[in-house]
């Protein structure tokens, strides 16, 4: 139900491969206290760099505690806020998220909003401000949010509710999938021996 990515497990955590998170914050992150005192955190950076890892494992590590937590889509989301008064799976998906204690939205503002969208997103947001710690991933520094939104007042409001009590986390670098592309076909030089 949690909707968890594939690979979530922060034991296996590869810091080499990012600078971003140290020994001693990850070890601050999965204490969870911040989500007792309904801290948010926005993991922000170009794609591949773990920000969804880190958002998953910390959703695995809350459900392992007993919190309910959930993880999601931007893209999802959005489907479950349009959907929600017409199907009943969609409504029963909302509430679950109304009733959460940590929610992780993944890839947020990565593709335009529609107005209706971004008024529902907001709506979820206000209902879930200081009742639910929120995990943010986004490749969009929080300036471009209004441009995604087309609505400055929409995305200072929405910012406003998510910043209040909230880490901001900046990743960079390379992304993990690039640095370590696999192929499956033989190199050119090697067939030719």
């Amino acid at each position: 139900m949690a909707r968890l990515p594939r690979v979530h497990d922060l034991d296996d955590y590869d810091y080499k491969a990012s600078s971003s998170i140290g020994i001693k914050q990850m070890k601050q992150l999965r204490e969870l206290m911040w989500v007792d005192q309904l801290y948010n955190l926005v993991l922000m950076g170009p794609s591949g760099t773990g920000k969804t890892y880190l958002a998953g494992g910390l959703v695995n590590d809350a459900i392992k505690k007993g919190y309910r937590a959930y993880f999601t889509t931007m893209a999802d989301l959005i489907g479950v806020l349009k959907c929600k008064e017409i199907i009943s799976s969609a409504m029963n998906t909302y509430k679950r998220y109304t009733k959460a204690h940590l929610i992780a939205i993944d890839d947020i503002m990565m593709f335009p909003v529609q107005k209706n969208e971004a008024v529902a997103l907001f709506n979820l947001i206000n209902h879930l401000h200081e009742q639910c710690s929120i995990i943010i991933t986004t490749n969009k520094s929080l300036g471009q949010w209004a441009e995604t939104l087309n609505d400055e007042v929409l995305a200072t409001a929405i910012l406003d509710r998510l910043l209040y009590h909230c880490e901001v986390i900046k990743f960079e670098g390379n992304g993990y999938r690039m640095d370590n592309r696999q192929t499956f076909l033989d190199k050119e030089n090697e067939l030719k021996q």
